[in-house]
């Protein structure tokens, strides 16, 4: 599977676990480790307060083994950051294949634009935890505006 793909994982109960920075941080920093192991190639993504949203292509390991290991790796750090033992993460993901390059540039504007709608920023560029965000461009900025 080379082709990108939209994946939005979901916090348990839509609890906004991902609404303190230093979580959000931690989501970004594991997104970073994933893609600086080959697991995938980033090509986007954006954290909220009760989900994350990534575009990402699949490189040494499938999709489900992507998923797992992010939050395998995320849930005792989480844990710790939110003080409690419960699980972070809804078991179930929701993808959505990018099958041209024309739908991948508006696939990557509309998560970016998340925040916004969400009200967690003004404009893209301002939200910290999305590839929209300047400190991001020198990695991502191929495919970003």
């Amino acid at each position: 599977m080379n082709y990108p793909i939209l994946v939005r994982l979901e916090t348990a109960g839509s609890q906004p676990h991902l609404k303190r920075p230093s979580c959000a941080e931690a989501v970004v920093t594991a997104l970073y480790h994933g893609r600086d192991q080959h697991w995938f190639d980033l090509l986007g993504f954006a954290v909220l307060p009760t989900s994350l949203y990534m575009i990402i292509v699949p490189r040494s390991q499938s999709l489900v083994s992507i998923v797992l290991n992010l939050q395998a790796e995320l849930g005792p750090l989480l844990n710790a950051l939110l003080n409690t033992n419960d699980s972070i993460w809804q078991a179930e993901f929701e993808i959505a294949p990018i099958a041209s390059d024309d739908e991948l540039r508006p696939r990557i504007e509309e998560i970016h634009d998340l925040p916004v709608k969400a009200g967690l920023a003004n404009d893209p560029t301002s939200y910290p935890f999305s590839s929209a965000n300047p400190r991001f461009k020198t990695d991502l900025g191929r495919y970003i505006r």
